[in-house]
């Protein structure tokens, strides 16, 4: 039709390309004539002829095959239905394509998820309505105009000089950028899913200097990453009601998120980590390959506060173990026949306390003596670390409801882990294996020590001792 009549192809209103054709010959034919067509030359069964020589297939066109083309074909009124009939075959051609590879995709998934399989299968047949919708016609201008220039006038005498030329969302971000929902816009909001941690709001955070709640996040509060590193809330997104599962790690920490929550996960076999949602971890954990042979990086510990701590955190961690603070004895005890220990305690308690022998293994904690100008020892007249224990509310504890202050829990990792050092340097052992263990009367004083392990990156797990 094209070649009988050049001005039909106003007619197709880009219906077509050469590539809705099947024969590479009508393929090319049809490229030509639309480039002669666009550079206002004509476009003939000779000229057409002519250039199509000098393209690469040309030599698949004759002349004689052209002057059939436009002899076979009756006339050029009705080319706007040829070329319907062209670009519905080529629709068809291409949904047989994507249903092949589909079906070979579901046979063959080299190990893509039925998710991202049925994904693909959707963005593919999607594409190809949208490559079908090309079906527009050209419209007149005039009636065009007036239209916009009515919508110019408007615009120009609107009153209060707001830039919300649109309907406005409430959201005054989107607004700036789009002005107001405009009257025939299709306006996505989108972004990557997954990118962030869906909990229930009352699921502990962990921030640089201590624990919240989910739900008393706010923007801009600095969180405590796995790797140290600065982390920072960015963006506190509702997700609504979801059904939530309780993950349970082999220490017997737990963990409540929903089935999109993201880990970082190792396996053995594997060269290096993978990030999965919690669905996928549940899937993987029925297999018996993987179930108690999955785990997630330690933290670094790299977090926490740097303010001034009372007492010294070895000292702190040392009276936990083997101190006695109970009020009846008068005085803080320290028990121990280390010698490495009593001058580990002189040392860090402070240069106004020292150790003095009471009985056997036993020691008090008291002011340091001086000596007056008369020659008779005085003591220091207050005993500051007595406060502080006061002030900590840890003086008065005996052995079964000993604790760690919250502040110390909280502390920078090089305090953390004097602390840790203290408990271990006095009820803590090494086994024949390797294994490291501390025993205590206290319950709260158990988990503490196993939080602090924690946050230092170690794996902790708590077992009641059966006594006869």
């Amino acid at each position: 039709g094209l070649l009988i009549d050049n001005s039909s192809w106003d007619n197709l209103g880009g219906v077509l390309n050469d590539k809705d054709f099947y024969r590479p010959e009508h393929a090319l034919i049809y490229k030509v004539i639309a480039r002669l067509v666009g550079d206002n030359h004509p476009a003939d069964v000779i000229t057409v002829y002519d250039a199509v020589k000098s393209e690469q297939g040309g030599d698949l066109v004759s002349i004689d095959y052209l002057n059939s083309l436009a002899q076979n074909t009756p006339s050029a009124a009705n080319i706007k239905g040829y070329a319907d009939i062209v670009r519905d075959r080529s629709i068809l051609r291409r949904l047989i394509e994507v249903s092949d590879s589909i079906v070979n995709s579901a046979f063959v998934p080299e190990g893509r998820t039925v998710r991202t399989l049925l994904d693909e299968a959707e963005s593919r047949i999607l594409q190809i309505g949208e490559e079908g919708s090309r079906k527009a016609d050209y419209l007149e201008i005039e009636p065009l105009l007036r239209t916009v220039v009515a919508r110019i006038d408007e615009l120009y005498n609107r009153q209060g000089g707001s830039d919300i030329t649109g309907i406005a969302t409430g959201f005054i971000d989107l607004d700036k950028q789009t002005s107001g929902l405009q009257k025939g816009d299709l306006v996505i909001v989108a972004g990557r899913p997954s990118m962030g941690k869906a909990q229930p709001l009352d699921a502990k955070v962990k921030t640089v200097d201590g624990w919240k709640l989910m739900g008393d996040l706010r923007f801009g509060d600095r969180l405590a990453s796995v790797d140290g590193r600065h982390s920072m809330v960015t963006g506190i997104y509702p997700q609504g009601v979801k059904q939530i599962y309780k993950v349970t790690f082999s220490d017997g920490r737990e963990a409540e998120c929903c089935d999109e929550h993201l880990w970082r996960v190792m396996y053995r076999d594997w060269d290096a980590p993978r990030v999965i949602n919690t669905a996928r971890l549940m899937e993987m954990l029925s297999c018996v390959r993987y179930k108690n042979r999955l785990w997630i990086d330690p933290v670094s510990g790299d977090f926490g506060h740097s303010n001034a701590l009372p007492i010294n955190p070895w000292v702190l961690g040392a009276l936990l173990g083997d101190g006695t603070l109970a009020l009846s004895h008068g005085s803080v005890m320290f028990s121990t026949k280390s010698q490495e220990l009593i001058e580990r305690m002189n040392a860090l308690a402070g240069h106004e306390m020292e150790l003095v022998h009471a009985n056997a293994y036993d020691w008090r904690l008291v002011s340091k003596t001086r000596i007056a100008a008369n020659g008779q020892r005085q003591s220091v007249p207050t005993n500051y670390f007595r406060s502080a224990l006061q002030d900590l509310g840890v003086l008065g504890c005996r052995s079964f409801d000993k604790y760690i202050p919250a502040t110390y829990l909280e502390a920078n990792k090089t305090s953390r882990l004097a602390l840790f050092q203290g408990l271990m340097d006095t009820d803590g052992w090494i086994e024949k294996w390797g294994s490291i263990r501390f025993c205590t009367a206290s319950k709260q004083l158990s988990e503490d020590v196993a939080s602090l392990a924690r946050s230092l990156g170690g794996f902790c797990s708590i077992a009641q001792k059966q006594t006869s």
